[in-house]
């Protein structure tokens, strides 16, 4: 998806941009994961017992992935300028992703939403560790103005023995997919591969993917009445341009033009 190129990129830009800073962080990852693998593995193993011991889940979904995941060095040192730290400061750089895919609803077996399985997830998550205060960011209720959907609350897993923190994220299968490839993914910029030449067909929008469609800039609507008085329109149109599309990476093509 165009999310993970751009990830790539802005990676390999930060790396010979600003070689100094990178290979700091790159020494302070390296060493903090060997410090927490321990704990990220044992946390790992308790988590996906604690999933296959629910019998609730067991009913609503077909599978569910947890997946160790460790930060990029751009998005930390995006986050270090951010909050005015430094790297000696850094200290949280794994996750677990838990991916869920719920059972189509046959009729038979409780009925409820993707969301619900999320927020199941989350209780039985804050079941086992003890969560941080004001830690929990809720974007399945509030989602990102780019579509992004999903729950992040960060708990620390060993209380008593470490204060190795952990962020958990819970999302669906769909939503893993909007957050890899972007909202586009719902849109006519829908493609199907076609053929064994790999060529795209666009496919014709369903009735679904026009309400969401116009749903999302409903939501933009609404955001921008919430912020009027607060933020002149050339901050607001910023503001959604950076949400929406990411920082802009430049590339130049072998005949120096900029795309």
């Amino acid at each position: 998806g165009i999310i993970l190129l751009q990830s790539e990129l802005e990676n390999l830009a930060f790396m010979y941009t600003n070689p100094q800073s990178h290979a700091k962080i790159k020494k302070r990852v390296e060493g903090l994961f060997l410090e927490h693998e321990k704990d990220l593995n044992e946390a790992h193993r308790i988590l996906m017992k604690a999933i296959e011991d629910d019998q609730f889940l067991d009913l609503v979904t077909e599978k569910i992935e947890v997946q160790p995941v460790c930060k990029e060095p751009y998005s930390i040192h995006r986050a270090v300028i951010n909050s005015k730290s430094s790297i000696n400061e850094v200290n949280q750089i794994t996750q677990l992703r838990i991916i869920i895919k719920p059972k189509p609803f046959t009729g038979i077996g409780p009925l409820c939403s993707a969301q619900q399985i999320c927020y199941h997830v989350l209780g039985l998550v804050h079941g086992i560790w003890t969560p941080i205060p004001q830690a929990m960011k809720d974007y399945i209720a509030t989602p990102k103005p780019n579509g992004y959907e999903s729950l992040h609350t960060t708990v620390i897993p060993f209380l008593y023995e470490s204060m190795f923190r952990l962020e958990v994220q819970i999302r669906t299968e769909e939503m893993d997919l909007i957050a890899s490839r972007g909202i586009a993914t719902h849109y006519t910029g829908k493609m199907s591969m076609n053929g064994l030449a790999g060529r795209v067909k666009p496919e014709r929008l369903n009735n679904a993917d026009v309400a969401l469609r116009i749903s999302w800039l409903n939501a933009i609507r609404e955001w921008q009445e919430e912020f009027v008085g607060n933020m002149s329109s050339r901050e607001f149109v910023e503001t959604v341009t950076r949400d929406l599309l990411g920082s802009r990476v430049f590339v130049f093509t072998p005949r120096g033009e900029v795309k």
